[in-house]
């Protein structure tokens, strides 16, 4: 926080400040706080953070710092503002720009996924506490279906979107890198022993890698 305000950026500080409010409501104990503990709150932190906010308040951020500074960052904000306040979906698109979108909406897969996944290795336990995660209620093969399903589906539309708008060798690369990560991950998920949780811990772990290599 004390890097971002020494910047000037308004959109750093506030994506810096919200970001570790949500950090600490996830991970602090305390009654009201700790937000881990429930799979909606838990999921809410880990989307918001990683998929929205982190996505558009570096843009903006980015908008300030090579744009033509604070009023840079406030056209596209307003911009984004104006076409989710009624200037059409048109409008926010394009004051965010085609990458940001793609972002969002990739890292809003990989979200749920960590969301999801992270209660996996856990089932057992939360089940004895009494905690009803997604995996206690369906059980721990349907939900890793489900996290598999989204993460290929999101795979398969990056390399559909890279076949179809890109261009000259970053098209290329943007294809042949989410190949090699979709590929990477039905390599590695074919290992995992659903019955161990340290198995199951240990491809979350790796799905993490796959997390930021996407960043």
């Amino acid at each position: 926080l004390l890097l971002g305000a020494a910047s000037g950026s308004v959109p750093l500080v506030a994506t810096l400040g919200v970001s570790l409010a949500l950090g600490i409501a996830y991970s602090t104990d305390h009654p009201l706080l700790r937000w881990k503990r429930y799979p909606a709150l838990a999921a809410m932190c880990i989307l918001g953070v990683r998929a929205i906010i982190v996505q558009l308040g570096f843009f903006l951020h980015i908008r300030h710092s090579i744009g033509a500074g604070v009023g840079a960052a406030a056209a596209a904000g307003g911009g984004l503002l104006s076409g989710l306040g009624g200037g059409g979906l048109e409008a926010a698109a394009a004051a965010l720009g085609g990458p940001v979108l793609f972002a969002t909406a990739f890292m809003s897969f990989f979200s749920v996924v960590i969301a999801l996944f992270k209660d996996l290795p856990d089932v057992e336990g939360d089940r004895v506490h009494g905690v009803r995660t997604l995996p206690v209620r369906l059980g721990v093969r349907t939900v890793f279906r489900i996290c598999l399903g989204l993460l290929y589906t999101g795979y398969v539309g990056a390399i559909g979107l890279g076949l179809r708008f890109g261009e000259g060798w970053s098209g290329v690369a943007f294809v042949a890198g989410h190949v090699a990560l979709a590929a990477a991950l039905a390599w590695r998920s074919r290992a995992i022993d659903l019955a161990s949780p340290s198995s199951i811990a240990s491809l979350y772990m790796y799905l993490w890698r796959l997390f930021y290599l996407e960043y």
